[in-house]
């Protein structure tokens, strides 16, 4: 569908042929995304957790694009692993941590060092080279502090909404603790053989 699309661009002359392959790998990881949050925010719908899963979602999503981590093999890997990490995070590690709020804070301090010392993860899809994750590194702090002003605020305002913000903090480390367990990155002195 995605070849289809992008090869009807190239014969409407709106696309130049060389552009093709990367053309569908975009698409086609934008299309996977699109398809993911569907799926993630219909899940919280019916779980009656809309707007906790929304933001759960989003702000994992906008944390892990900056930190990288572990990586499934394929899509249905990672569609799965995405379902399950949103149903556990709301029906059962937040509400189990909202009840243990010492080892909640404990485990996002240790949460935030593991993403402030290790991201981002250079998975070997991504093949960062040094500039690029130097940029990666400052846009996970950035985001990562962001987070935790919003957070804050919310704590603040005793609203509930913000323990969502935290648990995406935690999952994204969990991720980047998992990559570097499995080696599942790539060194940078192996970047500058593959560039």
């Amino acid at each position: 569908m995605v070849a289809n699309f992008v090869d009807f661009l190239i014969q409407s002359h709106a696309l130049e042929e060389k552009y093709r392959e990367d053309s569908i790998y975009g698409l086609t990881l934008i299309f996977e995304k699109l398809i993911v949050c569907t799926v993630l925010f219909i899940l919280s719908f019916l779980l009656g957790k809309f707007w906790e899963g929304v933001t759960f979602t989003v702000c994992f999503l906008m944390l892990r694009q900056t930190t990288g981590g572990f990586h499934a093999k394929s899509f249905s890997g990672c569609f799965i692993g995405s379902i399950a990490t949103v149903i556990l995070t709301l029906e059962v590690f937040v509400p189990l941590l909202a009840k243990y709020i010492i080892l909640f804070g404990v485990m996002l301090v240790i949460s935030i060092v593991c993403i402030l010392l290790f991201a981002p993860v250079n998975h070997p899809n991504l093949m960062l080279t040094l500039e690029e994750q130097r940029r990666q590194r400052n846009w996970s702090r950035g985001i990562l502090f962001m987070e935790i002003g919003v957070a804050g605020a919310g704590i603040l305002l005793k609203m509930e909404w913000q323990q969502y913000i935290l648990m995406a903090i935690i999952v994204c480390a969990v991720f980047i603790i998992v990559a570097k367990i499995i080696q599942q990155e790539v060194r940078t002195d192996e970047n500058k053989k593959n560039r």
